[in-house]
């Protein structure tokens, strides 16, 4: 943390930022549910003072003492939508005969109590219930009480599947107060000392996509954030070749966060008692269901840890994953090369090119996949077979007497999964033409523009890399070339174009006139860039590959309709369902179809005042998305989902206005 010192001269500056909902426009998709503009409030202000430290008749600490001090306040009630798929009242009560996937087809709800050996080979067989429906005597006590947790739906929904069906609009309330205070004292030419304290706290309240009244929200819940921080540093020049800096600092850190619905007695729904007491921390369990929205913000536990106790046996029958401690640092190959040339009217024109190739990326790597010629066994591969360990592993399915036979078939079959965390093996490659224009600054007026053609192909997409457009997981780790695609991040196109324009009007003028009508500027920035390629993936992995994933067979036609919308993103009848025993033949990513491009202009409208010699007051009126143009999210890649195709959220913030003030001295 870097802070400026005093100086001899006192100065000082207060501001204001200011946003509110009456000023913004409301988000896409709860416009299109009816829904209110979500509670949107921000107020940021504070100010900074500095000088010399003077005491009138005891001390005057120009030249020798001084002081900086600044705080800021930010009061901040963030706007939320939540679009998502709850149960139809009927469906809650088992009637599932208007139940249908994407393509119009009803989905038939099987009994589980049903289920038989194949008598034609190998499998099983169950039957569906009579009408659809599942009897209410089937229901089982807690699923009955959760059901009850369950939004109603209030949005019209598809009209094929009903997904999307729920909207709210709440919002996150953050309260921030920092302060920071600093003193300099300078003890001579050679010797300079300064301390400093900083006090952060941060509290944060999320909002509930069900409303704070419902414990089975997911999300989490209030997270305290407080940071304090001081420190003392002493400077002495020795001598012209040595300089000695001796610093003492001391910081403490607080950051934690509950469940939403912590304190809730799972007891209440129905599990036992004993079950109950071992959750921890006590909140609503988190329930999946495909295609719906979760509840609950509770996690699934932990593992107790067994140290070396059990030796060489350690975690046998579960899952491991190791660090390779030989693992090479990533690193990168840059190259690049551009024209310069300057145009009439003082315009620079810049055009290159640009290009770089990273090796040895941390990812991942799973090890125990079933290889690929054992897929040709096909359902021998879940045939049960004699289990020759057990008696020496305890837990899991390799602790029964037989196994399936796809376990004895894996290259380390005494475990479960086997990753090599952070393997350093994955590469990317980019190349990109750049071009750019400016007109600089003069008579008051600059505009700089900038644009990029370019391509990045990859092997993965780390988690933290932005926008969840698919394709970040592998489908099989004995081929890892297939995998190589256009990365989820490759932009094709992207353009900016920013541009100042001092007005020049009333600057001849005096008095109050002059001081309303000059010292005005306009400014605008126009920003976009191509969506992102989508990566499918499949609900059901019926590759029982022991370890890779499962994406749907492709047709080969394009999956790109000229006309996209959030109901039906993409061709969802390009991609069907593979062969058990297979992997689909969709690559990892499609470059020829992709989330929505963004587009977005933001407009400035400032103005600076001289009210005295030495004070200035800067008012500024910022307009983001001037246009209000939606940016629709990444829509659900996810085939054999109710949603798949589907888009369900806005990428980008709609319209918001905001005013600033600030007083300098």
């Amino acid at each position: 943390m870097v802070t400026r010192s005093g100086a001899n001269e006192l100065h000082f500056s207060l501001y204001e930022f200011l946003r509110n909902d009456k000023l913004n426009a409301n988000d896409w998709f709860a416009n299109n549910a009816g829904q209110p503009e979500p509670p949107f409030k921000f107020n940021q202000f504070g100010g900074t003072a500095a000088g010399p430290v003077v005491i009138p008749r005891l001390y005057n600490g120009k030249n020798r003492t001084f002081f900086f001090g600044n705080a800021e306040l930010v009061r901040f009630v963030q706007a939320m939508t939540f679009t998502g798929s709850v149960p139809l009242a009927e469906q809650l009560a088992g009637d599932f005969t208007r139940a249908r996937n994407a393509a119009g087809t009803p989905l038939v709800i099987y009994d589980p109590l049903t289920t038989r050996a194949n008598p034609a080979g190998a499998g099983f067989l169950r039957a569906a219930y009579d009408g659809n429906r599942i009897p209410a005597a089937r229901f089982d006590p807690v699923a009955r009480n959760l059901s009850r947790f369950f939004p109603a739906p209030n949005a019209p929904g598809n009209p094929i599947t009903g997904v999307n069906n729920y909207s709210r609009t709440d919002g996150n309330f953050v309260r921030k107060d920092t302060l920071s205070l600093r003193a300099d004292h300078h003890f001579s030419e050679r010797n300079r000392l300064f301390a400093r304290f900083s006090y952060d706290d941060t509290p944060f309240t999320r909002a509930a996509p069900y409303g704070r009244d419902n414990p089975a929200s997911p999300g989490t819940g209030p997270q305290v954030f407080s940071r304090r921080n001081s420190i003392v540093e002493d400077t002495h020049t020795f001598s012209p070749t040595l300089l000695g800096t001796f610093r003492y600092s001391h910081t403490r850190l607080s950051n934690f966060r509950k469940p939403f619905s912590f304190g809730f007695n799972v007891a209440s729904l129905g599990f036992p008692a004993g079950f109950a007491s071992q959750i921890d921390p006590p909140a609503f369990p988190n329930i999946g269901i495909t295609g719906l929205s979760v509840t609950g913000s509770n996690p699934t536990g932990l593992n107790q840890p067994t140290g070396s106790s059990l030796g060489p046996a350690t975690l046998l029958g579960q899952n491991i994953a190791f660090f390779d401690r030989a693992t090479r640092v990533p690193y990168s190959e840059q190259w690049n090369f551009n024209v310069q040339r300057e145009l009439p009217g003082a315009v620079l024109l810049e055009i290159g090119y640009a290009g770089s190739h990273g090796l040895k990326f941390s990812t991942d790597r799973i090890l125990n996949q079933l290889p690929d010629a054992a897929l040709a066994l096909r359902d021998g591969l879940r045939a049960q077979v004699p289990n020759p360990f057990f008696g020496q592993v305890q837990v899991g399915a390799l602790g029964q007497r037989t196994v399936a036979r796809a376990q004895l078939l894996r290259p380390f079959p005494h475990f479960e999964a086997v990753t090599n965390s952070l393997a350093g093996w994955a590469s990317s490659i980019y190349h990109a033409l750049e071009a750019k224009v400016e007109k600089r600054y003069a008579r008051g007026f600059t505009v700089l523009g900038a644009y990029t053609y370019s391509k990045l192909i990859d092997y993965a997409t780390g988690p933290f890399a932005g926008e969840d457009l698919g394709g970040g997981g592998f489908q099989n780790w004995n081929n890892l070339r297939a995998d190589r695609s256009a990365s989820s991040l490759d932009q094709t196109h992207r353009f900016i174009v920013n541009t100042v324009y001092e007005i020049p009007f009333g600057k001849n003028l005096r008095g109050p006139a002059g001081k309303l009508a000059a010292g005005w500027e306009i400014g605008a920035i126009l920003l976009g860039f191509s969506g992102g390629p989508l990566g499918l993936s499949s609900a059901v992995n019926n590759t029982f590959s022991q370890g890779g994933g499962q994406r749907p067979n492709w047709t080969g036609a394009s999956p790109r309709l000229s006309n996209p919308a959030p109901a039906r993103w993409f061709d969802i009848t390009q991609f069907s369902n593979p062969l058990a025993y297979t992997f689909g033949n969709a690559g990892r990513t499609f470059s020829g179809s992709r989330s929505d491009g963004f587009s977005q202009l933001d407009f400035i409208l400032g103005k600076s005042t001289a009210l005295t010699e030495k004070v200035r007051l800067q008012f500024r009126a910022e307009f983001f998305n001037l246009t209000n143009t939606p940016r629709f999210g990444p829509p659900n890649v996810n085939f054999g989902n109710p949603q798949f195709g589907v888009v369900s959220a806005q990428g980008n913030l709609p319209r918001i206005i905001q005013f600033a003030l600030k007083l300098i001295g």
